[in-house]
């Protein structure tokens, strides 16, 4: 019985060992994506090699989805002709006329550029 109880409880320790571990590296991973908008706009500006491109490409990603959220909740009203590299440079441009910016949460920044950039009329048809 004894032996058992033993076994049961080192089980127990392991998972909850292993358990802890995986919440930590969960935190930071979430922590990275929380990264401030200097490192994000470092990722967005690209480069020429293959890393800065992947980089680039997640920073895109990030700003559609932001943006699509945006034009979901009538938020932004952004042309049809609107692309995703047309939504980066205003991001960037952002970024560059507001130095200030530079150490708050990324998606801060996005929501408000391209809220300013693709206003919509205020006198909208409400959608049904």
């Amino acid at each position: 019985m004894n032996t058992s109880r033993a076994l049961l409880t080192g089980i127990a320790a392991l998972f909850l060992v292993t358990g802890a571990a995986h919440t930590t590296a969960a935190h930071a991973e979430i922590t990275e994506q929380l990264m401030p908008t200097d490192k994000w706009i470092k990722y967005c500006r690209g480069g020429a090699d293959p890393s800065a491109k992947w980089y680039q490409w997640v920073c895109s990603v990030y700003i559609k989805g932001v943006s699509d959220g945006l034009i979901v909740s009538d938020k932004i009203c952004a042309p049809n002709s609107m692309t995703i590299q047309k939504a980066m440079d205003v991001v960037i441009a952002k970024a560059a006329s507001h130095p200030e910016l530079q150490h708050e949460y990324f998606g801060i920044l996005v929501t408000g550029a391209l809220i300013e950039e693709f206003p919509c009329a205020s006198a909208r048809i409400p959608r049904q």
